[in-house]
């Protein structure tokens, strides 16, 4: 890597921190934040320069001070303190975000069967449009017939030599 403080490190509660220290003030920032200023004038570590050649060195004592705290009260210290941070978001912190959740972008879906999925909703609204509803996708082959006699215009004899000859797959479904 180019930059030796420029990645990720585990935090505490196991959420990575990315750090992107990438001037000498976000360096020397970035250790005493860290409680480890003394590296600012290790001879290892004193230019970027530096930090890369001896980022094999450099990156363990890192970690070793990101796994003092978790990853949120990092992310305020750096960030009051002017160094680029963020978190890399696991599927659960994505989903319960407050503006994921704020904008309705989680959707649960209900089957007829009592399956149950949540789901990514659409990003985009528009204030004149109703938001359309979502639905439980049907089963595979679900929708065959009537796509090919519908989209496509094929005949109930071309749609059923399809059928029969594995060309596609179709599911009768109860419509309720």
């Amino acid at each position: 890597m180019a930059i030796a403080t420029y990645g990720t490190f585990p935090a505490k509660d196991g959420v990575e921190v990315v750090i992107a220290a990438v001037t000498e003030r976000m360096w020397t920032t970035l250790c005493e934040i860290l409680g480890c200023e003394e590296l600012t004038s290790d001879p290892r570590f004193i230019t970027a320069d530096d930090r890369k050649r001896n980022r094999p060195a450099l990156i363990p004592l890192l970690e070793q001070r990101f796994l003092l705290r978790p990853a949120d009260e990092w992310m305020a210290l750096f960030d009051r303190r002017g160094v680029p941070v963020g978190v890399v978001n696991t599927l659960d912190r994505v989903m319960a975000d407050p503006q994921i959740v704020h904008r309705g972008m989680v959707t649960e879906l209900a089957s007829g069967d009592g399956r149950r999925a949540r789901v990514i909703g659409d990003p985009i609204f528009f204030k004149e449009a109703a938001r359309p509803v979502p639905h439980y996708p049907p089963p595979a082959g679900a929708d065959s017939a009537a796509i090919l006699k519908d989209v496509l215009g094929l005949g109930d004899a071309e749609v059923k030599a399809m059928i029969e000859n594995g060309v596609v797959t179709a599911k009768e479904t109860s419509k309720s």
